[in-house]
């Protein structure tokens, strides 16, 4: 490689990892909350996340669940949607969960069981 080769090369080479080490930057800047910290994922308090849902039992849709509020800021109004805006700490990122929902409005959620307090929708249970 001859040093017109070489100069052509890093003209293009340089900016572009430039550029990378610049978006690597306003990535990371833009995760800090200020205390050096990175944010969660998901809600934190002050947001409003909408999360549309369905429930389907053998292959039939059950009606969405009634209007629930829960201590924690997570909520539906009956229209198959939950609302999410957190009002606790333990309700922002991992635990805006759809387990924590569902055992916040006195039901359960797990990979084998989906309960729903007996005044709300019936009760599914996969088989094994």
């Amino acid at each position: 490689m001859d040093r017109a080769e070489l100069l052509r090369l890093a003209s293009v080479a340089l900016p572009g990892a430039l550029g990378v080490i610049v978006a690597t930057l306003i990535v990371a800047i833009a995760l800090e909350d200020g205390s050096g910290a990175s944010t969660p994922a998901g809600p934190r308090t002050g947001d409003h996340w909408h999360a549309p849902y369905a429930i389907f039992v053998l292959g039939t849709r059950l009606p969405a669940i009634p209007e629930v509020v829960t201590p924690l800021g997570v909520h539906t109004h009956g229209d198959g949607i939950i609302h999410i805006h957190p009002h606790l700490p333990e309700a922002e990122g991992s635990g805006a969960s759809l387990s924590n929902f569902f055992a916040a409005m006195g039901g359960q959620l797990t990979a084998t069981e989906m309960r729903v307090p007996a005044n709300q929708t019936p009760t599914a249970t996969a088989r094994s």
